[in-house]
């Protein structure tokens, strides 16, 4: 005789699961009720002392009620006397859905961790981890310099740079001591590089903003381009954040929800400011364009600041003829 298996779950108050237990039957007889002398004990409060008995005979099992209070059903159909079950079958009484099973029952492959190389060998993990750190804060300073540098010094672009490592480094390291709190596991290694990729993808798209807001001439539009990319890498950062450190079911959910939260707050004081005060951005035109251009071109600085001296002399010159006009 097989043995039979039910996989019990009981569903909360939103129609969620809430907990599934599983239970082998070790006779040809299983109770199952809320009394503590089933054999298998519901906590349900819509279920019956004594709600079902399953027996088995001659070679199959079935299910019959014991007490009927509230109806039970049987793959949708209502249990009035007793009738078969088999593998697949499902019993619903209350919130108690009843998953019948046996030992030949197929389970699901397991799920890869990301990176699970790095969670259990920490140090070939932190070796990598420091070189992308590394490259993070190098390619901060470089595409900092050179889009935005109109006087050829590196020194507040270097800044930038070590900032941007060490917000990495205590980002990660906060990461870690949650994850050392909740799972006694710190994976600094996986959240020091999780977090540089991230930042490293954010640094290289963050120009095409300035390039947005250089092509279409109005702020507004590169803005809100600007608060979805930090959406977007925020939720991206903090699913690994949690993934790493807590056992969060739905931690795409909840950086999800945190992401939107963070930019939409920072999005609304941004637009408060600049509702106050004017635009907090430059307005472009065509007199200037970004530095790289430079390099685009072949021209060199002196050049480039003549020609937008140049322009801007003839522009000034154009208004005080049109003012004299007037």
């Amino acid at each position: 005789m097989a043995r039979l298996i039910l996989q019990v779950g009981h569903k909360g108050h939103r129609g969620r699961d809430v907990g599934v237990n599983v239970f082998k039957s070790t006779g040809s007889t299983v109770l199952v009720g809320r009394a503590f002398s089933n054999d298998v004990v519901l906590s349900d409060p819509y279920v019956s002392a004594e709600q079902l008995r399953f027996v088995a005979q001659d070679g199959k099992w079935f299910v019959e009620p014991v007490e009927v209070f509230n109806p039970v059903t049987v793959d949708g159909e209502t249990l009035d006397d007793r009738r078969v079950v088999h593998p697949g079958s499902t019993v619903t009484i209350g919130r108690t859905s009843i998953g019948i099973f046996d030992e030949s029952h197929p389970v699901e492959p397991p799920k890869a961790i990301p990176f699970a190389g790095w969670l259990h060998k920490e140090r070939p993990g932190l070796v990598v981890a420091g070189m992308a750190w590394a490259a993070t804060a190098s390619i901060e300073a470089i595409l900092g310099f050179f889009t935005l540098a109109a006087d050829g010094e590196w020194g507040e672009y270097i800044v930038a740079g070590l900032l941007s490592a060490a917000f990495m480094l205590v980002w990660a390291g906060l990461w870690a001591i949650v994850g050392r709190l909740l799972r006694h596991q710190p994976h600094f290694a996986s959240q020091l590089f999780v977090t540089a990729v991230v930042v490293a993808i954010g640094t290289v798209a963050l120009p095409i903003l300035d390039y947005v807001d250089f092509i279409l001439g109005h702020p507004d539009t590169s803005d809100w381009f600007g608060f979805g990319l930090a959406f977007v890498f925020g939720a991206i950062l903090l699913k690994f954040n949690l993934l790493f450190a807590t056992n969060i079911h739905r931690s795409t959910l909840a950086a999800v929800c945190v992401s939107a939260a963070v930019i939409g707050l920072i999005a609304a004081v941004s637009q408060m400011s600049r509702h106050d005060s004017g635009a907090v951005s430059p307005q472009y035109s065509e007199l200037l364009r970004p530095p790289i251009g430079l390099s685009l071109d072949g021209e060199d600085l002196e050049s480039y600041l003549a020609s937008v001296q140049a322009n801007m002399t003839r522009t000034l010159a154009r208004r005080a003829d049109d003012a004299n006009g007037e």
